[in-house]
């Protein structure tokens, strides 16, 4: 059993993300013609909720870094903790403690006080994301694949394979050339795959509309030992939030491949 330690800490609060490159993807474009463009935009559906949403968790996630008060459960410091790290010979699952620390909230905490959180592990390694343990999830190295992909925009579709069973990555949505931007809006993001005769297809994001943030590829893998790739993604919509979901397939049920297992919600100021 990992122990976790509370310990009070002066420090800053901030807001932070990180990316990693990897080797080039190759994306396919649907409706290359105008016409082909105008009949895909007009089959969009209109999109009047979110997904996932307030749809169920099954666990809970961290992340590392400096978070406002009410931004980390409660039992944080009972849980047993997965940690996804990295080092130099790559990614792997391993149980680790956290370190819970009280820090000054630069955005709301008057001079003396100290309401925010600064999570950090027992692991020096470089953690990605922690996992509150669950059965099936053990230590392991972990294959990271498609680093490179980070967003797939409405009509782009891209094909791969793992542990010899293909995949296609899909989306759908409208986009909106402004002056100095693209708005996208009635956004889903859906991965299709035939494994054992059966098909599936799920939705693993749906977004009406965007505020200077867009649905961001965290990363792809196996971490429940199932030889199908789970995945992270910031789900977020808006640029001064961060949403961090975790898709895993041993909760799901056919016909779906995937399910929401948890999510880590955060604002930056």
């Amino acid at each position: 059993m990992m122990k976790n330690i509370y310990l009070p800490l002066i420090g800053i609060f901030l807001f932070s993300c990180g990316d990693e490159g990897g080797n080039p993807l190759n994306l396919s474009t649907k409706g290359e013609t105008q016409a082909a463009k105008e009949e895909a935009k007009l089959a969009v559906e209109e999109i009047a909720f979110f997904y996932p949403g307030e749809s169920p968790r099954q666990g809970n996630i961290l992340t590392i870094g400096n978070f406002h008060n009410d931004e980390i459960p409660d039992a944080a410091g009972k849980m047993e903790w997965m940690g996804l790290f990295k080092n130099e010979k790559g990614w792997y699952l391993e149980e680790t403690g956290i370190l819970i620390n009280r820090v000054k909230d630069e955005i709301v905490d008057a001079e003396n006080e100290q309401t925010g959180w600064k999570i950090t592990t027992t692991n020096p390694d470089t953690c990605f994301i922690l996992i509150e343990e669950f059965p099936g999830i053990q230590k392991k190295k972990v294959e990271r694949i498609l680093p490179d992909l980070t967003s797939l925009m409405p009509n782009q579709t891209l094909d791969f394979s793992f542990k010899g069973i293909k995949y296609q990555l899909m989306a759908k949505g409208q986009t909106i050339q402004q002056t100095d931007w693209v708005d996208v809006k009635n956004y889903e993001l859906l991965l299709k795959a035939t494994i054992g005769g059966a098909d599936f297809i799920d939705t693993l994001v749906m977004i009406p509309s965007y505020n200077e943030k867009f649905t961001t590829i965290l990363f792809v893998g196996d971490l429940d030992n199932d030889r199908i790739p789970d995945w992270i993604i910031d789900t977020s919509n808006h640029y001064n939030t961060q949403e961090i979901t975790i898709y895993l397939s041993k909760d799901a049920h056919r016909p779906k491949l995937l399910q929401v297992h948890a999510s880590h919600a955060v604002v930056g100021c």
